[in-house]
C-alpha cells in the first residue's frame, strides 16, 4: 500500500503532517446480490464493512451512536487520535459503497431476526456481522461504587468525547486500573484541570497492560502511580471524599498469565479525592445472551499484550500493623 498516512506517532501522540487526497478503496470483485448488515461502526465493524464492500457486497452498518468510529471516536482521546484523521478514514470507507445508519440500537430499533427477514422493513440481509465493541465498564463490586463522583472509565471518556465534560478543575482524581482506559482517563482528567491525578493499580508496573509510551507520557505529565494498591471501598456520605485501599503483594500466576495480587493484612489506608474512576471494560455479553444472538460459549473477552518495563513500583510503603495514611491532600 502506498503511503497515504496523514500523521505520525511521536512521544505518545499524533503529529499531523499532511492530509492526502481522498482515497477510494479498490473493488476486488464484481457486484453481488446478497446484502450484508454490520452491527456497530467501530474498528471491527468498519473494517468488516470495507472488506465486504470491496468484494462487491452491498453493506449497511447500523450504529447506536450518532457518529461512527466506536471507541476510536468516543474512547481514545483526541490528543491521541485527532478526529480529522479518523473522519477522513471513515469517509474513505463510505466511498467504497458502505452505508452507515446512525441512532440504531440492537434490540431496540431492530433485531438480528428482523435483519434476516426477507420481508421486513429493515430486513433482506443474507448475513449479519456483530461488532458491538466493549463499551460497558466492569464494576469493582466494592461499597460506595454508586456514590456521585464515581465515573466508570469508558463512560467518562465517552462523555468527554461527546462534549459532556465533568467539572474537575482544581480537584483530586483517583483512577483505578492499569490498562489503556486508565491511562487515557488519567491524562484526560489532567487536561480537564484536575489538581492531582493518581492511578491506583493492584499489581506492579511490569504487569500493567497499558502501552509503555502512554505510561511514560502520563508520568511526565505529573500523574502519580501507586502500585500494589487495591481499592476496597469508596468513601463519602453523599459524594466521593476518598478511597479506602489495602496494600498487596504478588502471589501465584493466574489465568491471565500475571501474578495474582494478595492483600496484605492490616494495611488499610484512606486516599482522599473528589472523583474516582474504575476503568475495566468488557462487551455487553449479558445483553447479547438475552437477545439470543450467540451461544454463551462463543462470547469471550481476552486481554492482549503488555509492554515490559524496568521501572520499579513507585510507591510501596507499608509495615505490618495498623496503617491509615492520607496520601492525597
Amino acid at each position: 500500500m502506498t503511503n497515504r498516512s496523514p500523521s505520525a506517532w511521536q512521544n505518545g501522540s499524533w503529529r499531523i503532517t499532511k492530509l492526502d487526497k481522498p482515497w477510494t478503496p479498490k473493488k476486488l470483485e464484481g457486484p453481488k446480490e446478497k446484502k450484508v448488515a454490520v452491527v456497530g461502526a467501530g474498528p471491527a465493524g468498519l473494517t468488516a464493512a470495507l472488506r465486504l464492500a470491496q468484494r462487491g457486497y452491498p453493506v449497511t452498518v447500523f450504529e447506536r451512536l450518532n457518529l461512527a468510529g466506536g471507541m476510536m471516536a468516543v474512547g481514545i482521546p483526541e490528543y491521541r487520535l485527532p478526529r480529522a484523521i479518523l473522519n477522513k478514514e471513515i469517509e474513505n470507507i463510505k466511498r467504497a459503497g458502505v452505508e452507515i445508519k446512525f441512532n440504531q440500537e440492537l434490540g431496540k430499533d431492530f433485531t438480528v431476526d428482523g435483519l434476516l427477514n426477507k420481508s421486513g422493513s429493515k430486513g433482506g440481509f443474507s448475513a449479519v456481522v456483530l461488532a458491538i465493541g466493549a463499551h460497558k465498564s466492569r464494576r469493582l463490586g466494592i461499597p460506595g461504587e454508586d456514590l456521585p463522583g464515581v465515573y466508570h472509565g469508558t463512560q467518562f471518556l465517552k462523555d468527554v468525547a461527546m462534549g459532556k465534560k465533568p467539572d474537575m478543575k482544581g480537584k483530586s482524581v483517583a483512577v483505578v486500573g492499569g490498562g489503556a482506559v486508565a491511562i487515557d482517563a488519567a491524562r484526560t482528567a489532567l487536561r480537564l484541570g484536575a489538581k492531582k491525578v493518581h492511578v491506583i493499580y493492584r499489581r506492579t508496573r511490569e504487569e500493567m497492560p497499558a502501552w509503555k509510551g502512554e505510561i511514560h507520557a502520563a508520568f511526565q505529565e505529573g500523574v502519580q502511580f501507586h502500585f500494589l494498591t487495591n481499592p476496597v471501598g469508596v468513601l463519602g456520605p453523599e459524594h466521593v471524599t476518598g478511597v479506602e485501599c489495602h496494600l498487596a503483594k504478588l502471589g501465584e500466576f493466574d489465568a491471565s498469565g500475571r501474578r495474582r495480587p494478595i492483600p496484605i493484612e492490616e494495611t488499610e489506608f484512606e486516599a482522599l479525592n473528589s472523583f474516582s474512576m474504575p476503568t475495566s471494560s468488557s462487551p455487553p455479553l449479558a445483553r447479547l445472551r438475552r437477545l439470543n444472538v450467540l451461544p454463551t460459549e462463543a462470547l469471550r473477552s481476552h486481554s492482549v499484550g503488555r509492554a515490559p518495563s524496568p521501572w520499579e513500583p513507585i510507591w510501596q510503603r507499608a509495615r505490618k500493623g495498623s496503617l491509615r495514611q492520607v496520601i492525597w491532600h
